[in-house]
């Protein structure tokens, strides 16, 4: 007899007083499948047929999620019932070669308001998000693998590594003559596990390289190592160290990263230092880890990887999220699709004239777009020069123009120069639908 968890129980019981028809449940590889039990008689064997029509599956959280009907479905049934009523079907051909475009790839409104709470908190419950859409725990996962799949969503855990001890900051290189290969710079850039995003660019630098360290010596050591290795050694160029300040987005974290947190974590473990505020257990750091690579991973799975207590993982990531460590568990639209990247630097030229009327900056960070993702990717204060990053992904040709021709309009005590990024060498950036109203930018302007 099958032993069934109180949740599957639970949720079988009330499947089989709201369906009229017999219905049974099966275990496959872990997993619960709710099947429709029909029976026909066999006229040539003389007995009865069992029939089993697969329903759905019931989650382990006791949500019931129906088997999805497509169009395909949907239109086989239907030339099924012609061709059984003695009709003819007539389908347009499609000649060889001829693509269907592809429509829909603007967000409905339900999608907007999944994908801005997924980018707040990605391991928030079927039955709580769905009654934010207001639709069922079961149609809400639908929803939710149909929009996985078409905008190939990354869960992951967004990080403050001001508590692991680490700040971010930037090196911005302009080459004089010629410049180093992709190829060669991927190899080289991949070896440094501070590196999180490096990128090609055009305007003001040839090369952008966003990194960790843990204060600006070590930043400066760094940029030694850097500039005189393998791929750009050869090459005559100019490279500044600029200090980022994030106040807006995020950058994911390179998996290779948690190596250089793996080697902080069991030192300290040796000198047997106890600093609180960057203190780090190896529980810490291995649920960082599986939550950087998958931020909706089940925690029993953690739990039975190393070998922990049960529960002990869930716990430490509540401590994590308490501490401040983990912001959110958050998402990444990795084939959304815009024409480039452009980065935007905002040098302050008078500090007071800008602080006074930035408020239709402010404005253009909050400001609801109606693509998928937010109007900006990251934004960041810098030093030398004094002023602000911003990563803006382009829709339409002429956005970051527009953009700048606005803002300088606007906007007193700035100069701002248009970068545009013409590859990705090294990491990844964050396409996300962030809720502004949780921004710092927001909070500032309710203030004023």
């Amino acid at each position: 007899m099958l032993v069934l968890p109180d949740r599957i129980k639970t949720a079988l019981e009330h499947l089989r007083t709201e369906y009229k028809f017999f219905v049974s449940l099966k275990k496959i590889n872990g997993k619960y499948y709710l099947y429709k039990q029909t029976s026909v008689w066999n006229k040539e064997k003389k007995k009865l047929k069992v029939i089993s029509t697969y329903l759905g599956r019931i989650t382990d959280e006791g949500v019931f999620v129906k088997k999805e009907v497509t169009h395909q479905d949907e239109l086989e049934n239907a030339k099924a019932l012609i061709l059984a009523h003695g009709g003819k079907v007539l389908l347009p051909k499609i000649e060889d070669g001829v693509q269907i475009p592809i429509t829909g790839l603007m967000p409905d409104e339900v999608e907007k308001k999944i994908l801005s709470a997924l980018s707040m908190d990605a391991r928030e419950s079927l039955v709580s998000l769905g009654k934010k859409v207001e639709l069922t725990p079961s149609a809400t996962y639908n929803k939710v693998k149909k929009m996985e799949k078409k905008y190939n969503i990354r869960y992951f855990a967004e990080i403050d590594v001001q508590k692991l001890g680490y700040l971010w900051y930037s090196f911005a290189a302009k080459f004089d003559e010629t410049k180093p290969s992709f190829d060669s710079s991927r190899e080289s850039l991949n070896k440094f596990s501070e590196v999180q995003l490096a990128l090609f660019t055009k305007g003001n630098y040839d090369l952008i390289i966003f990194f960790l360290a843990e204060n600006y010596d070590a930043a400066d050591a760094l940029a030694y190592k850097v500039m005189t290795c393998e791929a750009f050694s050869r090459y005559s160029s100019t490279w500044n160290i600029i200090p980022i300040e994030e106040n807006y987005g995020v950058i994911p974290l390179r998996d290779v990263f948690f190596e250089k947190l793996k080697e902080r974590v069991y030192e300290r473990k040796k000198e047997n230092q106890h600093k609180k505020y960057n203190e780090i257990y190896r529980r810490d750091y291995v649920v960082l880890r599986e939550l950087n690579n998958n931020g909706t991973i089940d925690f029993s799975e953690i739990d039975t990887k190393y070998n922990f207590d049960k529960g002990r993982s869930r716990y430490t990531y509540h401590e994590l999220i308490k501490r401040g460590i983990i912001e959110r568990v958050t998402v990444n639209l990795r084939s959304f699709e815009n024409k480039r990247l452009d980065i935007l630097f905002i040098e302050l030229k008078n500090a007071k004239q800008f602080f006074d009327t930035r408020a239709p900056f402010l404005n253009t960070i909050i400001e609801d777009s109606p693509a998928a993702i937010n109007k900006y990717s990251f934004i960041g204060d810098i030093g030398t020069p004094a002023g602000i990053m911003a990563i803006l992904p382009v829709l339409e040709e002429n956005d970051s123009k527009n953009l700048s021709e606005y803002l300088l309009k606007k906007v007193k005590g700035m100069k701002i120069s248009d970068i545009i990024v013409s590859g990705i060498i090294v990491g990844s950036f964050c396409y996300r639908k962030f809720d502004n109203s949780s921004s710092i930018q927001y909070k500032i302007l309710m203030e004023k």
